[in-house]
């Protein structure tokens, strides 16, 4: 269940009336790692897998996309959504202590705000670089534009969640996800690449709203070189994408976008 009805009054003008709207669900989730609590976060239901095994990822808990984990859910009686997901993994792969990871609950609107002191936002690995012998075209760009709205059926039924859409150098769309958190989207197609073994398959990221300093972050975790945004990007994105070699391009419309970092990585 990822969309729920509500009664409401709409204003038309000077009318009202009552209406029956749709809207996205938002749902708790505490996600455990090897009996230990790592984080309770809220995030629209679907997926739960593939989000917990990205977030551990781009957070440096899993880092080895072979390591396979085994995943429990237990559900909610009252709805039936799962309130609780067990992760089980070899104890030699967990990279970073769980214990106090998260004390507080994790928002739909961040994902590293409160979690991490800046001096951890460090990236895994050489700088990022444009995948050789090609760059991203601008034709692969607008046809990513062109088929977000495809990928989105709970936006197009509620308007209230964003999604995030994982491509190849070719334009070619691997995985996508919506959620009611901008980060839980990117965390669920990196998480959904590598229990599928896909993760080097693809180059980059479109999002649907704003790039913030989180969003880049994944994103180069996930060694992606490219990250494509409807919407504008904060400052901070912009000065970690630079030194992450991440090229970023944002404020996308039709026939008009801005490269706010790497140009050379974009071909003609």
């Amino acid at each position: 269940m990822r969309i729920k009805l509500f009664k409401a009054t709409q204003w038309t003008g000077a009318e009202t009336r009552s209406v029956e709207d749709r809207l996205p669900v938002e749902a708790v989730l505490q996600i455990k790692v090897n009996g230990v609590p790592y984080t309770t976060t809220v995030r629209t239901p679907g997926a739960d897998h593939a989000l917990a095994r990205g977030l551990m990822h781009t957070e440096g808990v899993l880092t080895g996309p072979e390591i396979r984990p085994e995943f429990r859910e237990i559900a909610d009686p009252a709805t039936g959504i799962a309130g609780c997901l067990e992760v089980s993994v070899p104890a030699a792969a967990v990279a970073k202590p769980l214990a106090d990871r998260r004390s507080a609950m994790g928002s739909a609107s961040c994902g590293l705000c409160g979690i991490r002191e800046p001096e951890e936002l460090e990236l895994r690995g050489a700088p990022l670089v444009a995948p050789p012998g090609r760059g991203l075209s601008r034709a692969c760009v607008a046809q990513l534009l062109d088929a977000l709205p495809d990928h989105q059926p709970i936006f197009q039924a509620t308007g209230g969640v964003h999604a995030a859409l994982a491509f190849s150098i070719d334009g070619t769309i691997l995985s996508s996800h919506e959620d009611i958190g901008r980060h839980n989207a990117v965390d669920k197609v990196i998480g959904d690449l590598i229990l599928r073994e896909q993760l080097a398959s693809a180059c980059g990221v479109l999002v649907s709203g704003r790039v913030s300093y989180e969003i880049v972050y994944k994103a180069c975790q996930a060694r992606w070189p490219y990250l494509i945004a409807v919407s504008a990007p904060s400052s901070l994105a912009i000065e970690m994408a630079e030194a992450f070699g991440l090229c970023v391009v944002a404020f996308c419309r039709p026939r008009r976008a801005t490269v706010y970092s790497h140009p050379g990585y974009l071909a003609d």
